[in-house]
């Protein structure tokens, strides 16, 4: 699901902005120069939603009652770095980026871009896409990780993917009666 979701947004951003958009760590970028520019897409954060943790996790289908563990509902933030030597081409980079999820906020199955070949994730019932803003703190420490060498780039956070197992894990009828039996001691 992950990875389905992360292609499906890399070809979106690729049919918006016209550049390559390369699935790599955020540590092996290196610059480019020229027509050479590219974007970077690094997964560097998965974080569970723990908002939606308490659904139900039973199901009714024909009278028959399934019952199934509660879906894992996932963060992804997302880095798009843009890798260019020439400074105003990686701002030039970075507004594209910022305008295609300015232009299309949240992706499903029915908004994808025409000239995009990739397929929206089944399971996923749409992307919704936010500017995930930094500290310099808390960029230095995301950069220092990733090798010391900062690229402009922009961090969105991609809500919510779903991870949920498609088979039951148990089936059984539906209680329509109760029965209450008083008796005197």
């Amino acid at each position: 699901m992950i990875k389905e979701s992360i292609l499906f947004i890399s070809k979106e951003v690729e049919a918006y902005t016209n550049l390559a958009v390369v699935l790599d760590h955020a540590h092996t970028v290196e610059e480019k120069s020229g027509a050479d520019s590219k974007i970077t897409l690094a997964l560097v954060n998965v974080h569970e939603e723990a908002t939606l943790k308490n659904l139900p996790n039973f199901t009714r289908q024909n009278g028959v009652l399934k019952q199934k563990e509660a879906p894992v509902f996932l963060n992804l933030y997302l880095l798009f770095i843009a890798n260019n030597s020439d400074y105003a081409t990686c701002l030039q980079v970075l507004s594209g980026v910022a305008e295609c999820f300015q232009s299309k906020p949240f992706f499903t199955a029915s908004n994808k871009s025409n000239n995009n070949p990739a397929t929206f994730p089944q399971e996923v019932d749409r992307l919704i896409f936010e500017l995930y803003n930094l500290t310099l703190e808390q960029i230095n420490h995301l950069w220092g990780v990733n090798g010391g060498k900062y690229y402009p780039s922009l961090l969105y956070k991609a809500r919510i993917v779903k991870i949920e197992r498609k088979d039951a894990i148990q089936d059984g009828p539906e209680i329509k009666d109760i029965q209450v039996e008083t008796g005197l001691l």
